[in-house]
């Protein structure tokens, strides 16, 4: 049974490599370039992890988490943050992400880092 992933990327192409090898992986990727109504997105894609990136149009990628968390359907979902962006290592994991990767990144190893946190 495929697992189901959100992705929310602003970079189509990324969004293009992470979703071609992942369906090959076994995961069902719905994906959007932006983090704006988040919570209906995790419903409607029955998502059993999150894959983002930090910096998005409008909100950015720790501020989607923080909504996330808050929620009490959602707050224990799985969130993978993803960023070229150092800096932002520190606001994602104090948002609640449980992990973090820097970018440019290894698909392999984003794909043992999603499953080992995946429900």
């Amino acid at each position: 049974m495929k697992k189901n992933l959100l992705l929310i990327d602003d970079d189509k192409a990324i969004i293009d490599v992470i979703s071609i090898f992942l369906n090959g992986e076994g995961f069902r990727v719905n994906s959007y370039t932006n983090g704006a109504r988040i919570l209906a997105k995790l419903k409607l894609a029955k998502a059993q992890i999150l894959l983002i990136d930090f910096l998005l149009p409008g909100n950015n990628g720790a501020e989607v988490v923080k909504l996330i968390r808050k929620n009490t359907q959602t707050k224990n979902l799985p969130i993978v943050m993803i960023s070229a962006n150092k800096l932002s290592r520190e606001e994602a994991m104090r948002a609640g992400v449980n992990e973090f990767i820097n970018k440019p990144f290894d698909l392999h190893e984003l794909l043992r880092v999603l499953n080992r946190n995946i429900n």
